[in-house]
């Protein structure tokens, strides 16, 4: 019931039910989600890559990682008897990801809000331009309606 030396960024789900981490064997990471206290039982989360750093939505119905490619990946969590997962989505991201290594470089308020590292300018002297913080409202509310589109226009 306790997490390897290999298992890496885990986070808790809102409820405290459940339990999402990176694992792998050092050439390859998998996204796991396991109960809370575990139970024996292990989800896997189908995703491509080398996949980290995942974090539950504030109502535990979303799982939001790295994908280790381009973008933001993210799954819909059903959860009942059994935790099941739908298909990965990779959104556009405008903010950096850190390396599996480093800790998250984003997070999800509990009002859900999103929170990210924004690249300063890479034309600018970053000492020059300072940090910028940008906060971005509503981003879950645009992030649904996309997938709404998305799910609407597939055959």
């Amino acid at each position: 019931g306790v997490l390897s030396p290999h298992d890496i960024s885990a986070a808790f789900s809102p409820d405290g039910k459940w339990v999402a981490y990176g694992a792998g064997d050092g050439s390859r990471l998998r996204i796991y989600a396991r109960s809370f206290p575990p139970s024996g039982a292990i989800h896997q989360i189908e995703a491509t890559g080398s996949p980290s750093h995942p974090v539950w939505s504030p109502d535990s119905r979303e799982l939001f990682f790295n994908p280790g490619l381009r973008g933001l990946g993210v799954v819909a969590v059903r959860r009942g008897p059994t935790l099941g997962f739908g298909a990965v989505v990779v959104l556009p991201r405008a903010f950096r990801l850190s390396p599996p290594e480093q800790p998250r470089a984003y997070d999800i308020t509990p009002d859900g809000r999103f929170l990210a590292r924004i690249p300063v300018d890479e034309s600018l002297n970053a000492t020059r331009a300072g940090t910028r913080i940008e906060v971005i409202l509503n981003w879950f509310e645009a992030l649904r309606q996309r997938l709404a589109a998305k799910r609407d226009s597939t055959p």
